[in-house]
């Protein structure tokens, strides 16, 4: 019976558990491993030390992936289809029950937990060039200092709520934000001063870090546009790539010096420096959009 891989059923990449999977669709074409490939025959606990495969013919002793746990199988036990002395939650990974039909990975070159931490990291480094827009609406007194959210870095604009008859919000030019207030006046220490009279409800538009999802969560966590999450997976790819190299300097065993002569010296760098030049131009390319979308409005101190 053949292995049947599952995939995202959600073809738009809509999570961002599912730009793991577009990070390594990218790299399959720059790597020559051949990856092995079998299914859990019996559901496992967090603590098994031994795995009922449904092959265990293709994997060996060494690193194994389950889900976005990695494994150290010490022995393989072929004669009862199992992986035997394994160490679970190797490599900082965490060790998790999974479930019968779960897949595994032997000797994987870019376990999905190197990648979703590459991802992270990218999503990271691109604040402040890139950055998420939120908003809060305020009743305001006159002369007031208003508390703003903890999150916000860069207050972009501020508008007042339209008149009755009006549809449109008004932009409000007199305004002053305050990054460092003191406790008195705002307990997350951010606070605007706003002059249009008491009474009135005024929307403050301001920038943030994009929030790191956790598993499961979808891309609009993030709270950036659709059009950057290439973005993030080329930025990740560049940093997978550029530690690519280091494997050339395992030679533990024939097969691993076999490959390496067919993977010239410096191969992984020179990938690398491709995604990072991609990268580079996304990211301008969305750091430009940014900013003619959301246009930081002169204005005078209240």
């Amino acid at each position: 019976m053949p292995l049947i891989i599952d995939g995202p059923q959600d073809t738009d990449l809509g999570t961002w558990d599912q730009l793991i999977d577009e990070v390594l669709l990218h790299l399959a074409g720059y790597t020559e491993d051949q990856e092995s490939y079998g299914r859990l025959a019996v559901a496992c606990g967090a603590t098994d030390q031994s795995l009922t495969l449904d092959d265990v013919s293709q994997f060996s002793r060494g690193l194994v992936e389950i889900d976005e746990e990695l494994l150290f199988v010490q022995r393989k036990d072929e004669a009862n289809g199992r992986l035997a002395a394994v160490i679970r939650g190797f490599r900082g990974s965490t060790a998790v029950a999974h479930p019968e039909g779960a897949l595994l990975r032997d000797n994987p070159r870019f376990p999905r937990v190197a990648v979703r931490r590459a991802l992270e990291a990218t999503l990271r480094a691109m604040w402040p060039r890139l950055f998420a827009v939120d908003a809060v609406e305020i009743e305001t007194t006159e002369g007031q200092d208003y508390e703003l959210p903890a999150a916000c870095s860069q207050v972009l604009t501020v508008e007042v709520a339209p008149y009755v008859g009006s549809a449109d919000w008004n932009t409000l030019s007199h305004w002053s934000y305050n990054g460092s207030a003191p406790s008195n006046v705002s307990a997350t220490g951010k606070s605007i001063r706003v002059r249009c009279g008491g009474g009135r409800v005024v929307r403050v538009k301001y920038a943030r870090r994009p929030v790191v999802p956790e598993v499961g969560d979808d891309w609009d966590t993030t709270g950036l546009p659709d059009s950057c999450r290439d973005v993030v997976v080329l930025g990740a790819c560049h940093r997978l790539m550029s530690m690519a190299e280091i494997g050339r300097g395992s030679q533990l065993s024939a097969e691993a010096q076999a490959l390496n002569q067919t993977r010239p010296a410096g191969s992984g760098i020179t990938i690398a420096k491709y995604f990072l030049a991609l990268y580079e131009q996304r990211l301008t390319e969305e750091q430009l959009a940014l900013h003619q979308q959301v246009q930081v409005r002169s204005h005078k101190r209240a």
